[in-house]
C-alpha cells in the first residue's frame, strides 16, 4: 500500500524504497568523498534510472494525495 492513515502502513512501496536506498547511499558517499573517487561505472545505472524512479515516486505521492483528499472530504 502506498498510503495509510492512523496505521503503520507503508507510504512508499518496498520496491521503490529499495531503489531509493541506492540513491541515499550514493548521496552519503558523495558527501564524504572526493570527486576524484567517482567512477562512472558505479554511477551509470543510477543516473540512467533517475527519471523513471522519480516518475514512480511522483505518481505514488499524487495517488496518495488523491486518496487522502477523497477520505478527508468524506469526513466533513
Amino acid at each position: 500500500m502506498i498510503f495509510g492513515t492512523n496505521s503503520n502502513r507503508e507510504i512508499i512501496r518496498r520496491g521503490v524504497k529499495e531503489q531509493m536506498e541506492k540513491y541515499m547511499y550514493f548521496r552519503h558517499f558523495i558527501g564524504h568523498s572526493y570527486s576524484s573517487e567517482l567512477k562512472w561505472s558505479e554511477m551509470e545505472l543510477l543516473v540512467k534510472n533517475l527519471e523513471s524512479i522519480w516518475q514512480v515516486i511522483k505518481s505514488d505521492f499524487e495517488l496518495g494525495s488523491f486518496i487522502f483528499f477523497c477520505w478527508y472530504t468524506n469526513i466533513k
